[in-house]
């Protein structure tokens, strides 16, 4: 993974042992936390760093080796899971209400999206 991404981990493990804790989502106007919104703790399990060099990976157009990183990443995506809400009317504007299908709970960041949309990945 090289230096750069020796580095993200190094920025990585810096982040987790300030912000490892937890710690209040908002204060209130008195300055004063709510501890009833409190994140779960961020522990280094929790947070994954998947380094993949798309351009070396993928070299010569063997876009085969893609399926390296899906098999990776599967796993964590459907740990995650995706929100879904679906309105209960075919009216869907201010005021309708919802239903919730499913909640996510994770982020996945990525670097140069904007690279491999390019590329048509």
């Amino acid at each position: 993974q090289g230096r750069l991404g020796s580095t993200f981990d190094s920025v990585l493990s810096a982040v987790l042992e300030v912000y490892g804790k937890s710690y209040p989502k908002h204060k209130s106007k008195c300055g004063k936390s709510s501890e009833s919104n409190t994140h779960p703790d961020l522990t280094p399990s929790s947070v994954a760093h998947i380094w993949y060099d798309f351009h070396a990976e993928c070299k010569g157009g063997r876009w085969d080796r893609l399926n390296h990183l899906l098999e990776e990443v599967t796993p964590t995506l459907n740990k995650h899971g995706y929100f879904c809400a679906v309105p209960k009317s075919r009216h869907c504007g201010y005021g309708a209400s919802w239903e919730l299908v499913s909640l996510q709970d994770g982020i996945v960041r990525t670097n140069c999206m904007d690279c491999l949309d390019r590329t048509n990945v």
